[in-house]
């Protein structure tokens, strides 16, 4: 398992926004390419192996920014980016009346084009607001809406021989109408019927499943393409939270080796200061997969 971190400046977290621990006036002051550009310094001089950026960043619309600008800083700092989330902006539906076909492929096929030169190979398809169910538009018509987008994104990575996959990511109820569950967005999967589509599992939204994801984990793993942590009682970053009764991480690894997942492990959180928390993060987590290659590795040749 690969552990890398979320950049979180164009994401659409509840709360994220400002995680380096200084005024938000003064952080606002700066342009959004400068927001990045100092949040990559930061990961840049820590342990993680990949970042995972926005969609905003690359889709030439959402943050007034060119590709070309972000990717030079990127270039410039040697940065790994192996995963791109909140692929679709909240203008821009993928369920209900306002779905447009036509719109809709040509924004996909930019991101892709993008996320292609920089070498991604996990798109995450959360984006709760594009998806949401309008009200009065009948679920299933909006179940088959997602199905037809996922299979338009899928042919369009197909045609252009990308060697991307899309990961539907289940959000909780609060955050999103529908798709909130591994199970459901495993369904959708299959029924799209591509290699290239599978989903995510993220900590957060899982432990607000009004089913339990331990449960579904084993049934739905071989769809798992891609992992989003965070500490799940409250979003904070992995191992904050030390106290008796918090998320029991060292069985959540050891639950994933159990079941062979060997993709990638992104930190989606959010950090109060970012610079003074990247560390520990990382140290916490890489202990607990270290861990269980231990107890793996001893079973194997015990």
């Amino acid at each position: 398992m690969e552990l890398g971190i979320v950049e979180m400046e164009a994401n659409f977290v509840p709360g994220s926004g400002n995680q380096m621990g200084t005024a938000n006036a003064l952080w606002q002051s700066l342009s959004p390419l400068a927001r990045l550009t100092k949040v990559l310094e930061i990961i840049s001089d820590s342990q993680f192996g990949f970042v995972e950026l926005g969609a905003a960043w690359i889709n030439n619309l959402s943050l007034g920014v060119h590709f070309s600008d972000v990717k030079r800083e990127l270039d410039k700092r040697k940065i790994k980016i192996s995963a791109i989330c909140s692929l679709m902006p909240p203008n821009i539906k993928t369920s209900g009346p306002e779905f447009n076909r036509k719109s809709t492929k040509e924004y996909l096929a930019a991101v892709f084009a993008n996320a292609s030169a920089l070498g991604v190979d996990t798109v995450v398809f959360g984006s709760g607001k594009s998806r949401m169910v309008p009200k009065g538009y009948p679920y299933l018509d909006a179940l088959n809406d997602i199905k037809e987008f996922l299979t338009i994104a899928d042919g369009i990575i197909s045609k252009n021989s990308y060697r991307i996959r899309i990961a539907i990511e289940p959000l909780n109820t609060s955050e999103c109408n529908i798709i909130n569950t591994l199970g459901q967005a495993y369904d959708i999967a299959m029924d799209v019927n591509s290699p290239r589509v599978g989903l995510l599992l993220d900590l957060y939204h899982a432990q607000l499943q009004d089913v339990s994801f331990w449960d579904e984990l084993p049934a739905v793993i071989s769809k798992v393409f891609h992992i989003h942590v965070s500490q799940p009682e409250d979003r904070g970053w992995p191992g904050h939270l030390r106290r008796a009764g918090s998320f029991n991480f060292g069985k959540f690894f050891d639950t994933l080796m159990r079941l062979s997942y060997n993709e990638k492990v992104s930190v989606e959180c959010n950090f109060t200061n970012l610079a003074e928390q990247i560390s520990p993060c990382y140290k916490f987590l890489s202990k607990h997969v270290a861990n269980t290659n231990r107890k793996y590795f001893r079973e194997v040749r015990g």
